[in-house]
């Protein structure tokens, strides 16, 4: 069962695509939730998986591998 508990938990331990996902299945349920309504379009705004690898980061290779993308992403 997907809640917004479940989503927020998700969210704080850096599991982005699973709580954006969450965030959108129970705003096509509830249409009037604002705060569902300003996490799908903040979601929609970032490359979630992206973003997910970055807050979870921790070791140097990780720091490694996002700089390797992000050079290759702006093309140089």
């Amino acid at each position: 069962m997907s809640t917004k508990v479940k989503a927020k938990l998700l969210e704080s331990q850096g599991y982005l695509v699973e709580a954006s996902k969450i965030y959108k299945e129970l705003a096509k349920k509830d249409k009037f939730d604002k705060f569902l309504r300003e996490k799908v379009k903040f979601y929609s705004k970032v490359n979630v998986k992206i973003l997910e690898f970055f807050v979870r980061m921790k070791k140097e290779q990780d720091y490694k591998k996002f700089k390797k993308w992000l050079y290759k992403s702006i093309g140089e």
